[in-house]
């Protein structure tokens, strides 16, 4: 084979490369041009030399023009990345919600580790990293793969291209938390913010479609903990001074409220997602904070009266509840008892108050109370 023919066989293997990545109907035409365009530098490259070009410069050469999925990619109409530009800042700014509720979740799984499951510190710690490690890898590949779709859409989502001034209170909060640091969860740089006279985000002032796509985040991230997808909720044995074991109770109640408390979870994350979709109408948000509020009332009343932590919290009066939580003899002898007891009933009160505003604004058609 002459040196010519070896040259256009290099060629017409290039080309066929570049014409595999391309869509049937485009790749003739493509293929034509960067023929053409490859044999005119090729001609000027032989010119300049007075020769033909030997195997391995052929093979620089073409390696200037590009590999062929680089070369075939400047073609296609499609995404070029798994995530573009304009959606990036979105991505990234999930993922720090989703970072901050995993630490949340990991600390508290520390702290209940090792005061409540007899745990060592070093050990406790060390599933609460794990823990977090294995959750946001969890969370970036979801994010990534929701980016990918996204991406890919024929149409681009409203919330890229009709966003509000009204729905930025959330992005400004969390990217001057994320600036300041614990000194801003102490509040200290907020009051010399405000007295310099800087714009401060306040979570009061975030819009109802805000709201609903944090609140879908955080309940993404505490769903997939509850189902183990983040590692799973791990209840070590406990026994208390008088011998019961809370351990064993607390997996009786977590494998009885498995099902129910996931279908909450899945059901938020699918209301607040509903909520960003159609901005969050007053009547909506209220009928599904209705629903989900009595839905929480149920579980905790459960817990109080027929769980196997009854027998642990539950007392006869509120005068007997009331006389137990501000006894100092209750929070020395009995402190993770009174401490469940005041959980489940103020976590009661609080639902129930909630479910009292949301049909209150139900019924009014306004907002009553703080919504999520």
């Amino acid at each position: 084979m002459s040196a010519s023919d070896k040259s256009m066989d290099m060629i017409d293997t290039y080309l066929g490369v570049v014409a595999a990545q391309l869509p049937k109907d485009k790749a003739e035409d493509i293929v034509a041009e960067l023929r053409d365009e490859i044999l005119a530098r090729k001609e000027d490259r032989e010119e300049a030399l007075g020769r033909e070009l030997h195997e391995a410069e052929l093979e620089v050469m073409l390696r200037e023009v590009g590999h062929p999925l680089v070369v075939a990619a400047r073609y296609s109409d499609r995404p070029q990345g798994l995530i573009g530009p304009e959606l990036y800042p979105w991505w990234m700014f999930a993922a720090r919600l989703g970072v901050i509720a995993l630490a949340l979740l990991a600390l508290a799984r520390l702290i209940l580790s090792v005061l409540f499951g007899g745990e060592e510190l070093g050990r406790a710690l060390g599933h609460a990293v794990s823990g977090f490690m294995n959750g946001a890898i969890s969370v970036a590949g979801v994010l990534a793969i929701a980016g990918w779709v996204i991406e890919r859409q024929p149409k681009k989502p409203e919330f890229l291209t009709d966003w509000k001034v009204r729905d930025l209170g959330l992005f400004a909060w969390a990217g001057t938390m994320e600036r300041s640091g614990l000194d801003f969860l102490r509040g200290n740089v907020v009051s010399r913010n405000k007295a310099k006279g800087t714009p401060v985000a306040d979570r009061s002032d975030f819009s109802p479609v805000a709201g609903a796509a944090t609140s879908a985040v955080f309940t993404l991230i505490v769903l997939l903990w509850w189902i183990g997808a983040l590692g799973g909720v791990r209840i070590d044995p406990l026994r208390l001074l008088d011998g019961y074991d809370l351990g064993a109770a607390l997996r009786e109640v977590h494998r009885a409220i498995y099902w129910p408390v996931a279908a909450v979870l899945a059901a938020r994350v699918v209301f607040d997602g509903l909520r960003v979709v159609t901005g969050s109408p007053v009547k909506l948000t209220a009928a599904g904070d209705l629903v989900f509020a009595l839905a929480n009332m149920g579980i905790l009343a459960w817990i109080w009266t027929a769980s196997p932590l009854s027998e642990l919290i539950r007392v006869g009066s509120a005068n007997d509840f009331w006389q137990q939580m501000l006894s100092r003899d209750s929070w020395a002898m009995n402190p993770v008892p009174t401490l469940l007891m005041g959980i489940v009933v103020f976590g009661f009160i609080c639902e129930a108050v909630r479910a009292v505003q949301s049909l209150a604004s139900l019924v009014l058609d306004r907002k009553i109370g703080r919504n999520h």
